[in-house]
């Protein structure tokens, strides 16, 4: 029930213009004299959710790392995989500075004893956004109990399918071509047209290299046709690839991505474009990772429509 923005970011996902959110079930550290799979361990194990809750909308990276075993993981709605406490920790951590802190609803749905030292809790977690509601993700958290100690070895989220109201044509406005400056010597342009029967926005981006071949990228951004939600697939020109989920807030989109590099070597990353007019937006990446290791947020670029000016 690890929940962060960008989905749950259940932190996180958002996130994607967005929050990246994401959510996961707890159990906090307790001593407890009941019988392994009693009623007793299932009203603590309950108990522990709510503390975990409670520790998540305070913002305490650290509470919520230490219901976890020394060695336990968290695997988040995107696939990725967080080992031990500290790598949790700094997740919550990175999640909480970037989107702050936010109430979390658990809904137990079931507890289950396969063993004797052994819980299986499944559920759906929520942040709450004002009134609303936010991201919604379901959780399957494995609990070990050691010298009367409940505590997480495996959690795993999953995006709970929820219907979005996006449209391609709320993108329209990106049909054309446009350029930025990456420095005062360097630019990069882009250019976006629909693609078969307007069911797809093909961007191609890149810069000229010294010896004229262009150096660039695709996106393709479609629309998943079972939630509603915009989605995006990205084939670079050294061969990498990777997948987005956008999510819109007023004049701003959030992509949340995930990839392959050349090499092999997964990545993420959260790109935000805000639509200042119908001539002008900005984009920038932020929450960079390759392989594990955090990358430094891109500059901002400011990216205008050619033959506006």
């Amino acid at each position: 029930m690890a929940t962060a923005k960008p989905i749950l970011i259940s932190l996180v996902g958002k996130a994607l213009l967005v929050l990246p959110l994401t959510s996961i079930l707890v159990c906090s550290p307790a001593m407890s004299d009941t019988q392994p799979g009693s009623t007793g361990d299932e009203k603590l194990l309950r108990s522990q959710a709510d503390d975990y809750a409670k520790a998540f909308a305070a913002g305490n990276s650290k509470a919520l790392a230490d219901m976890w075993s020394s060695e336990g993981t968290f695997t988040d709605s995107e696939g990725r995989e967080f080992r031990g406490r500290t790598a949790i920790e700094q997740f919550f951590a990175s999640n909480f500075a970037r989107y702050g802190k936010q109430p979390l609803v658990i809904n137990v749905e079931s507890i289950r004893f396969p063993t004797d030292g052994v819980a299986i809790e499944e559920g759906q977690t929520c942040t709450q956004q004002g009134n609303s509601l936010g991201n919604v993700s379901h959780y399957e958290a494995v609990h070990a109990k050691e010298n009367g100690r409940w505590q997480m070895e495996a959690v795993t989220e999953t995006e709970c399918p929820k219907k979005f109201s996006d449209s391609l044509q709320d993108l329209a406005w990106l049909i054309g071509t446009w350029s930025a400056k990456c420095s005062p010597s360097s630019s990069i342009h882009l250019k976006a047209d629909w693609a078969a029967n307007h069911n797809f926005i093909r961007c191609t981006y890149g810069n000229p290299s010294a010896d004229g071949e262009q150096s660039g990228a695709m996106t393709i951004i479609g629309r998943n046709p079972i939630n509603g939600r915009i989605i995006s697939w990205h084939f670079d020109s050294k061969g990498g690839s990777g997948s987005g989920k956008w999510l819109r807030d007023g004049q701003s989109w959030t992509e949340r991505t995930t990839s392959v590099e050349p090499d092999g070597a997964m990545g993420s990353a959260t790109y935000i474009i805000h639509k200042l007019d119908d001539n002008t937006f900005t984009w920038r990446s932020v929450d960079r990772s390759i392989a594990g290791a955090a990358l430094p947020d891109r500059q901002e670029l400011t990216v205008t429509r050619d033959g506006s000016k």
